[in-house]
Order: structure tokens, then sequence, then C-alpha cells
């Protein structure tokens, strides 16, 4: 008799980074089918769908559950058993979309942006000289996990051993910070990996410039979103691009938008809100940062 459950996922670094691939679903669709095909002979009446729900749910579950302990992030996750739990969603079919735009109206739900802010606030001022520090914050509301995929470091480099979070789950807040170096700024790129309105992959990537005061110039931000693995050979031009920015960036393609910013004094707040529902950010709620 084959497997009657089927559970595939892949450990990373870490027991949080659980992670689903495309073999991974594969093989979880054929001994599926081969469970099915048993259950179908006479041995009970589970359908090939509801069978596919429960393997989803507590994958879910799993995602869940490692998104919420991890320290440098904030916020529950907007998924379906979220959604679940929300008038107009309870027993229904739940989309990316519905799950981005929950997302987007939850930004400050639990004053979970003031909980990264105070997160952030006193690591800078006790493990770091004031100034000379950049408070990152990336907002998830693409309705799906961000899965961090590569960054660069132009000056400067990031807090603590930790490095950048693996993972951003969706209506979550990740905070970080990142330190001027001792005789440059503090200047870097991120590139997560999401999913676009369509649920195919998309990269995104969020860069800021805090130059060492009176001597480099002003902060700066850039934004911009393309298809896997296009950031990573085009440094360079990305370096231009944050070069000649302004504090404030923007970047809409394939569905979806980013917004940037990076306030204009000393140990600036950098934050990005990340969103697979083009059109939407302009309407999101104010958030602690912006106050």
């Amino acid at each position: 008799m084959p497997r009657k459950r089927c559970i595939m996922y892949i450990e990373g670094k870490g027991t949080h980074h659980l992670r689903i691939n495309s073999d991974q679903e594969r093989e979880f669709l054929r001994d599926a089918k081969e469970t099915l095909d048993y259950v179908h002979r006479g041995q009970g009446n589970t359908s090939f769908e509801d069978f596919r729900q429960t393997h989803i749910a507590e994958l879910e579950e799993q995602e869940r559950k490692g998104l919420s302990t991890a320290v440098n992030l904030f916020g529950e996750v907007v998924d379906n058993y979220k959604l679940d739990q929300m008038p107009g969603y309870k027993g229904k079919p739940k989309k990316r979309e519905d799950r981005a735009r929950e997302a987007l109206n939850l930004m400050c739900e639990d004053r979970k942006d003031v909980m990264a802010c105070r997160y952030l606030c006193p690591k800078v001022i006790i493990q770091v000289y004031w100034p000379r520090a950049t408070q990152c914050f990336i907002y998830n509301a693409t309705g799906d996990t961000l899965y961090h995929v590569g960054n660069h470091d132009w000056s400067g480099h990031i807090l603590n051993s930790r490095g950048y979070p693996e993972r951003i789950g969706n209506g979550q807040w990740a905070a970080f910070v990142h330190c001027q170096g001792s005789f440059s700024g503090s200047m870097a790129s991120v590139i997560y990996r999401g999913k676009n309105k369509d649920g195919g992959d998309q990269h995104y990537l969020v860069s800021w410039n805090n130059p060492i005061r009176y001597t480099f110039g002003f902060n700066k931000a850039y934004c911009g979103i393309g298809p896997v693995d296009y950031f990573h050979t085009r440094w360079d031009h990305t370096l231009d691009n944050l070069s000649n920015s302004d504090n404030y960036s923007y970047a809409k393609s394939d569905g979806c938008e980013i917004d940037s910013k990076i306030g204009k004094r000393d140990a600036p707040f950098f934050i990005a809100k990340i969103t697979s529902l083009v059109g939407h950010l302009q309407h999101c709620a104010r958030i602690y940062m912006d106050k």
C-alpha cells in the first residue's frame, strides 16, 4: 500500500527555513495519486482535491510556526488560516489577491510597526554609534512568503551574524540594522524572491545609501522588480540607479509594485513596502514610521 500521508519539505540553515519547490510538488502529486488509486479501489472515498488541500494546510501550518518565532519578524502571518478567522472569508476559496489586500489593510495590526521600531532602536543606540547606522524595515504584502536570495554591500555591513532575514511572511515587517564602515557609509542592496499577481516567481530588489555625513552627499533609496536572477549580474547597473536616485523610489512591473524611502537625517529609517497589487500602496494604512 502506498503512503497515506505525503508531507514534503526541506529544512534550510535552521528549523524555520521550510521551502517548497516544483520537484517536491510533483512528488507529492504522484504519491497522492497512488494513494487515491488505492482509496478508489474500495478502501475509502477521499477526493484528490481534499487530499491536496490537507497537504497544503499542513505545509502552511509549518510555515506559520516558523515565521511567528523569528526574532526579527513582526506581525501575524496573513495566510489562508488568518483569512478564515475574518468575516467574509470563512469557508470560501481564498486567492493570493485576497491575502495581499488584507496584508495591506493590516499593516499596523496590533502595533506591529511600532514593535519593529522598538526592536531596532535599542540595538542602534547601544551597539553602534548613532549616526552610523541605517534602520531597515521591509513589509511583505505580496500574498505569499518572500525568500532572501541575494544581497550586495558596497559599503558597511549587516549589524549581527544573523544576516538579512531569510524569510518574510505575508503581512509581516522585517527589521534589521545595516552599519556604516569605519571610513565609509552604509550602502547595500538585498533581493527577495516572491510571487507576482499570476503566481510566477519574481525578484524584488531594495537598496539604500546612507553616506558619511557632509562628505559624500545625501541619503538615497532605490527599488526594482525583475525576473528571477535578473539583478544578480547587474550590480553595477543597480549602483548607478541608486547613485542617481533621491530619498524616495517607486517600481512597478508585472502586476507588482514597491515603494521605498529613506529618512534625510542621521541613523535614518529605510522603509520598503512590497505588494502584488498595483495601485494599492498609496491607499494603505499610515504606519508608525511615517510619523
